[in-house]
């Protein structure tokens, strides 16, 4: 008889957070304010499939410090404080299921700052037009050479990306970088969701996955890890952002016909002014990770009103795009369907690779085109019998059940940016100057 196979093993991470908080994050360090929260789970697979570190506990420090927002240390136990050997490679893993308890000191306890729950997966941001996007768009642009900073591809497929998505608005990111900054002159606070300091130019297939959580971008030398952590042959103290992937298997199989293509792990290219700070990296690395491998203990833990009443309100009327539910992320993650992990395309040919993205785009944006007819069908449907009301609509006027669905129409930023005949997309015209002009 075949024996059953080993059940899957995993690595369960623990770290503390306050009972009770103030508004200003004055916290009661008492013992008895404190309660362990199971805040991931991570399947040893994934050690062995994804090239995330040389030394998984050190990465493992990294991750939950960037989701907590403090310096701490890893124990294996709840009530003292036994450091692992963070020097342990990927083949020293447990056979057996191993929980993992995040200690910080009575200092780094008031310094606690995680990611409110409204941060994670929306930084897929809408194609609405404004004077801010159209200027952020220039400037991370210019900043990064006009290329791709993983890819190297051109401006045309390319887009400026917030780290910290636009809808979370200024108080936000003000918060959460002014709460987690270690600069004592304040150098890495970022008060403005426009500031070319939350901006990567990427590609936007990269872009897409990137929103939904499926690969971040890590900074080395970090407080838990040195370079040479994930690349043996760098040195420790080398500045490097990598490329990292929080999903396998994914491929360019059905587009480019190799699955040999992608490698991961690639360094970004870093630009020497206005490059985004570690902490914003570390957000969005934090992002990804709870995406992926966060436990419903945590979600449950940030809904709590002592987290609530810490986190600004997501900007409703932010450029519309304020909250996004699952639709709104299952309209603009259509282009998910290309399965795209491009981390990075080191193998493919630069020639061939052009082809492959535009072809790609041009099948996502004719899918994107094709919903956005039928929505305006429905739409039109709606408007029987107020033809003539309606004849307005797209100009701002709009009859009661157009505007009652808030469906209005908009100008492509494409279109704005680059003087081309305008196109129409489905969430409508926020600046009817704009369409006008």
């Amino acid at each position: 008889m075949i024996p059953d196979p080993p059940a899957p093993t995993e690595i369960r991470i623990h770290a503390l957070f306050p009972r009770t908080l103030n508004p200003d994050f004055d916290i009661n360090l008492d013992a008895s304010n404190w309660h362990w929260v199971h805040c991931l789970t991570l399947p040893t697979q994934t050690f062995i499939a994804l090239p995330l570190s040389q030394k998984p506990y050190k990465w493992i420090r990294y991750v939950i410090g960037a989701v907590t927002g403090t310096q701490g240390d890893l124990s294996v136990h709840p009530d003292s404080f036994s450091i692992v050997d963070y020097n342990a490679s990927n083949a020293d893993l447990p056979a057996e299921t191993l929980d993992l308890y995040y200690h910080t000191t009575n200092e780094e306890k008031q310094r606690i700052c995680p990611l409110g729950p409204q941060n994670r997966r929306t930084r897929i941001t809408s194609s609405v037009v404004s004077p801010p996007k159209v200027a952020f768009r220039r400037k991370v642009a210019e900043r990064d050479g006009g290329i791709c900073v993983l890819s190297g591809m051109d401006e045309p497929v390319c887009h400026a990306v917030h780290l910290v998505g636009y809808s979370k608005g200024n108080e936000y990111i003000d918060m959460l970088t002014r709460h987690r900054s270690r600069d004592a002159a304040g150098g890495d606070v970022v008060t403005d969701i426009d500031d070319v300091q939350n901006g990567l130019f990427l590609n936007t297939l990269t872009h897409t996955e990137l929103g939904l959580g499926y690969c971040a971008f890590l900074m080395t030398p970090n407080f838990a890890m040195g370079t040479d952590d994930l690349d043996p042959a760098a040195q420790p103290t080398e500045t490097r952002c990598t490329a990292h992937a929080f999903k396998s298997g994914i491929s360019l199989e059905h587009i480019y016909n190799t699955s040999e293509a992608i490698i991961l792990g690639a360094p970004l290219q870093i630009s020497s002014i206005n490059w985004p700070p570690d902490i914003l990296f570390d957000i969005c690395y934090a992002d990804g990770v709870i995406a992926n491998f966060g436990t419903s203990e945590l979600e449950q833990e940030l809904l709590q009103a002592v987290w609530q009443s810490i986190f600004p309100p997501a900007a409703q009327d932010h450029r519309r795009v304020g909250h996004q539910d699952p639709e709104d992320l299952k309209h603009f993650g259509r282009r998910e369907q290309t399965d795209f992990l491009l981390l990075p395309y080191v193998l493919i040919p630069p020639d061939e690779l052009q082809v492959a993205l535009k072809n790609a785009e041009e099948a996502a944006e004719a899918a994107e085109k094709e919903h956005v007819q039928e929505k305006v069908s429905d739409w039109l449907m709606q408007c029987e019998g107020e033809a003539d009301v309606c004849g307005d609509a797209q100009f701002g006027g709009g009859c009661d059940p157009c505007e009652e669905d808030g469906l209005e129409f908009e100008a492509s930023e494409e279109g704005v940016e680059d003087g081309l005949e305008f196109e129409i997309s489905e969430e409508g015209v926020e600046d009817e100057e704009i369409l006008k002009k």
